[in-house]
């Protein structure tokens, strides 16, 4: 196996198990999000 098909299968991964816990969330209805930016900046926004 090659580093790109382990770079692939480590995307999958993260990709289906970030499904899960979104599935597992709505199910005591609740939710996942997901952010790409500062992590700083996301929480200050998400508080003001």
């Amino acid at each position: 196996m090659n580093l790109g098909e382990v770079r692939v299968l480590r995307v999958r991964f993260l990709y289906e198990s970030l499904q899960d816990l979104d599935r597992q969330l709505k199910s005591i209805s609740s939710q996942l999000f997901l952010m790409h930016d500062n992590s700083m900046e996301v929480i200050q926004e998400l508080y003001t």
